[in-house]
């Protein structure tokens, strides 16, 4: 279940590196902010010539990570950072707009493959309905895992939701009343049969929240009122 906006800007980037490039079309610019800095790096642009062109339609965007000098530190870094693209979930796919795979490719410091993750998504037979298929290999390239589950989306916008007292809002969001409406996508998973498969699903706000143990269901005859 995907739920409204979390709000987690491109500058969360910044944790984890010093530098972004981006290249997208004609366009080549870089943000760099490294920690002291006034922070005016993470949101004004620096035009820097790409090294290649990119076959349309494709964007890039390369992090420089941060280069510590305490090597433990330099490690623990790099160890989280590793741990956070293993934990990818590939229900994600569902409940974004443009993007249809990921792939994730883990290098060790000798430049040899440890970890392998693909996660793909397409249309399913039926109206609302998408496979997701994922894979994982091992630094071998051994296949460790392979599925395919189908899922029934169904997306709905709530209104006439309350102002969050504890959220200050700008002219325009409070004029438009933007903050008044929210869009909910459920996404239900299905066997071959599309027999609804109930079992404890993870809400998210653009980001996985947490395990909230809601067995979401739905009846076919349901989902055809909504």
């Amino acid at each position: 279940m995907y739920i409204g906006e979390k709000g987690i800007g491109f500058k969360s980037v910044f944790m984890a590196a010093w530098k972004v490039h981006i290249q997208s079309g004609y366009f080549s610019f870089s943000f760099v902010h490294r920690k002291g800095d006034s922070g005016m790096g993470m949101v004004r642009p620096m035009w820097e010539e790409a090294k290649e062109d990119l076959p349309h339609p494709l964007t890039r965007i390369t992090l420089f990570l941060h280069d510590y000098e305490d090597p433990t530190q330099h490690r623990d870094m790099r160890a989280a950072i590793r741990k956070e693209f293993r934990e990818i979930q590939a229900p994600m796919l569902l409940f974004f707009r443009h993007i249809k795979a990921i792939d994730v490719r883990i290098y060790d410091d000798d430049a040899r493959q440890e970890h392998m993750a693909s996660f793909r998504l397409q249309n399913g037979k039926l109206q609302n309905q998408k496979i997701l298929e994922t894979t994982e290999a091992s630094g071998d390239a051994t296949i460790v895992s392979s599925e395919s589950q189908i899922y029934h989306v169904q997306k709905h916008t709530v209104t006439d939701l309350p102002r969050n007292e504890n959220r200050t809002l700008s002219a325009d969001e409070e004029a438009s009343r933007s903050y008044a409406k929210s869009e909910i996508l459920l996404a239900f998973p299905l066997t071959a049969n599309s027999e609804p498969i109930v079992k404890p699903q993870k809400v998210f706000a653009f980001l996985p929240m947490r395990q909230m143990g809601f067995n979401v269901s739905y009846s076919r005859s349901e989902a055809d009122r909504i």
